[in-house]
C-alpha cells in the first residue's frame, strides 16, 4: 500500500483519526433521548398481556428494526421531527417483542413480529 503524505500525517493516520470522531458523534447520536409530549406517553401502558411503550433513545429504533426485520430503524429523524410515532408492544412476562405501531396523522399501521 503507499503511503500518502500530508504534512506530517499520513493518509491512513488521517482517515483512522477522522474515524474515531466519526464514531464519537455516531455514539452521541444513537443515546440522543427522544423527546415525547404528555399527549405522546398517552399510548403507553399495559393493557391484558402487553405493555405498550415509546422507543426511548434513537438506538432503539435500529434494535426494534432487526428485531422485527422491518424498516422502522429509518424512522426515526420523522419521530424526532413529530411526524410520526412508533409505539411498541411486547408481552408484559417474557418482554418479547410482538407489535410495533406506526401513527402518522390519521395513518394507523401495525406490524406483527414474525
Amino acid at each position: 500500500m503507499k503511503k500518502i503524505f500530508l504534512g506530517e500525517k499520513n493518509f491512513h493516520e488521517i482517515h483512522e483519526n477522522l474515524s474515531g470522531i466519526s464514531k464519537a458523534i455516531n455514539s452521541f447520536k444513537d443515546n440522543m433521548p427522544i423527546d415525547y409530549s404528555e399527549d405522546d406517553r398517552r399510548y403507553e401502558g399495559v393493557f391484558g398481556d402487553y405493555e405498550f411503550f415509546l422507543p426511548e433513545k434513537v438506538v432503539d429504533f435500529t434494535e426494534f428494526g432487526r428485531e422485527f426485520r422491518n424498516c422502522v430503524g429509518s424512522y426515526t429523524r420523522t419521530v424526532i421531527k413529530k411526524d410520526r410515532l412508533i409505539v411498541i408492544a411486547r408481552h408484559k412476562d417474557t418482554k418479547k417483542l410482538k407489535l410495533c405501531i406506526e401513527i402518522s396523522g390519521e395513518k394507523k399501521c401495525l406490524y406483527k413480529r414474525r
